[in-house]
């Protein structure tokens, strides 16, 4: 009688038992993922071929000598310290549009200048040439850092920091 008993008991799925075997399957699809993903932790993508494409940009109230810093080859790197690109021969500088305070206590619209005393600030127009591709959600210089219209990031050169606003991306036809 007792032999019944423990047959029926014996076949009996507990909770501890569920709770054992997913952890296993767990275990095992860790292993698993981690022999394909590797150490770093980033899936192995095989990204599509960089081509050459041409950054349109625009640096918004700059201290005028940093017009000198961006001067036709001038390499452009990121905060990392990746290359972004190499600045194109068609610079455009402009004096900045400033707001000052009139006699009246009102503001107005003037262009920098060295005689307002505000160090001239100028607006300098640009493009980079880059090397990247587009992917679904945008496009991607040297496949890793994204950008897009209207988008702003720091880049240096070997002398200056800027804030550059891209203003447009095109593909560079040989």
């Amino acid at each position: 009688m007792k032999n019944k008993e423990n047959a029926k008991k014996g076949g009996r799925v507990s909770a501890l038992d569920v709770f054992i075997a997913v952890l296993v399957l767990m275990c095992i699809a860790g292993v698993i993922v981690r022999v394909y993903v590797g150490s770093d932790g980033i899936l192995p993508v095989i990204s599509p071929e960089l081509s050459e494409y041409a950054v349109s940009f625009e640096v918004k109230q700059a201290k005028a000598s940093v017009s000198g810093y961006l001067s036709a080859g001038e390499s452009l790197w990121t905060e990392d310290g990746t290359l972004f690109g190499t600045v194109s021969d068609n610079i455009t500088v402009t004096p900045a549009q400033i707001f000052v305070e009139d006699s009246d206590g009102k503001y107005v619209s003037v262009y920098s200048s060295a005689d307002i005393g505000d160090n001239s600030l100028v607006d300098i127009k640009g493009a980079a040439s880059v090397q990247g591709y587009t992917a679904d959600y945008g496009f991607l210089v040297n496949g890793k850092t994204y950008i897009a219209p209207n988008f702003e990031i720091e880049l240096h050169t070997e002398k200056a920091t800027v804030t550059v606003i891209v203003t447009g991306i095109s593909k560079v036809v040989s």
